[in-house]
């Protein structure tokens, strides 16, 4: 490093270089995290942007071949970890990052984890269609997995009372964020799954779920072995994680996905309103239906009756009667016919002999 004296006069160029091989020495290889701003992709390749917090911003630049091994997209309002070494541009002046690698920093790392878990959970088959269950249409009991204590609960609950009271309730109150929560949710649903078939408390469907939140708040439902477990339960799985914008893991291992908790309970139950409707037309068109066979059968008996009129017993009989004439006259002449036929027969063969 070079030491310059207070009597030495020294151009900009010195003085630039100067502090750029300062900086280079001093800050070699360093990683900063920040949020990009005034992105610039030029058609070289290379890419320039700024780093800033609240309080300060850094000046950086990836060469072309740095900007290739991105493993992503970069875009303003990201907050990123960019590690290089500094230096100064000497044409401004300026200090700035020479990035070597880019990655993605808070719910950007989050968001990155979670596209990768993703596209390998999807790879082998836990999300494929084929194997997803349809619901039972009147379930006897339902599990609910969630917190015992949230608004989400009070929701689900109030929402099943109103729509199918009918339906038998069973909670399991677990954690829905934070550590431990991913495996206290996976023990339920395996806890529910171990009840024999003929367990009262054994539900029909179960809903897991939670209240909106960040993808912080959210990320214990993607956990992969949540995602296996519930791809595993033996019992539909109705997940209801955050609000409709929200997509977790979870949501794509279950066999249906609910975009509320509200609309979870709307799915696994009936409508008692809408089933009391559907009752009350099937009885007037079983009434309808009813009414039209009694009114052909009725025209049916009143036709047989007037044949019966128009015919009588007696008429019959006596059209009977003449059938029956007709018939052995037309036998006594057959057999008149027969007998002279074989005498004449009999008196050839006698004058023969």
């Amino acid at each position: 490093m070079r030491t310059v004296t207070p009597e030495e006069t020294l151009s900009v160029s010195e003085i630039v270089q100067a502090a750029a091989s300062s900086l280079e020495a001093e800050f070699p290889d360093v990683e900063v995290e920040g949020e990009i701003s005034n992105l610039a992709l030029p058609g070289s390749g290379h890419a320039y942007f700024t780093l800033k917090d609240a309080s300060a911003q850094l000046r950086c630049v990836a060469w072309r071949s740095t900007v290739v091994r991105f493993p992503f997209r970069p875009s303003d309002g990201q907050l990123v970890r960019a590690r290089g070494g500094l230096t100064v541009y000497s044409p401004r002046g300026d200090m700035q990052l020479v990035i070597r690698s880019l990655r993605l920093a808070g719910e950007g790392a989050l968001q990155q984890a979670y596209e990768e878990l993703k596209r390998r959970l999807e790879a082998e088959g836990l999300f494929d269609q084929a194997r997803k269950r349809l619901l039972p249409r009147f379930p006897s009991c339902l599990g609910l997995v969630t917190s015992g204590s949230g608004a989400v609960l009070h929701d689900l609950l109030s929402v099943l009372e109103r729509r199918y009271p009918l339906v038998r309730v069973v909670v399991a109150p677990v954690r829905v964020q934070g550590d431990g929560a991913a495996a206290e949710i996976a023990a339920a649903i395996r806890s529910f799954n171990g009840l024999p078939s003929n367990d009262g408390r054994r539900p029909d469907v179960l809903v897991v779920g939670r209240g909106g939140g960040s993808l912080e708040d959210l990320w214990a439902f993607n956990d992969e072995r949540l995602a296996r477990v519930i791809h595993a339960s033996g019992i539909p799985v109705v997940s209801a994680v955050g609000h409709e914008t929200d997509f977790t893991i979870a949501d794509f291992a279950a066999d249906v996905r609910a975009a509320t908790p509200s609309m979870a309970a709307e799915l696994v139950v009936p409508d008692r309103a809408e089933l009391t409707a559907g009752m009350r037309s099937l009885q007037r068109r079983l009434a309808a239906a009813v009414t039209s066979r009694v009114g052909q059968g009725r025209r049916r008996l009143r036709s047989v009756m007037r044949s019966v009129a128009v015919a009588g017993p007696d008429r019959r009989l006596r059209v009977s009667a003449q059938r029956l004439d007709s018939v052995l006259s037309r036998v006594h002449r057959a057999m008149a016919m027969h007998v002279r036929t074989a005498t004449t027969r009999r008196g050839a063969v006698m004058d023969r002999l």
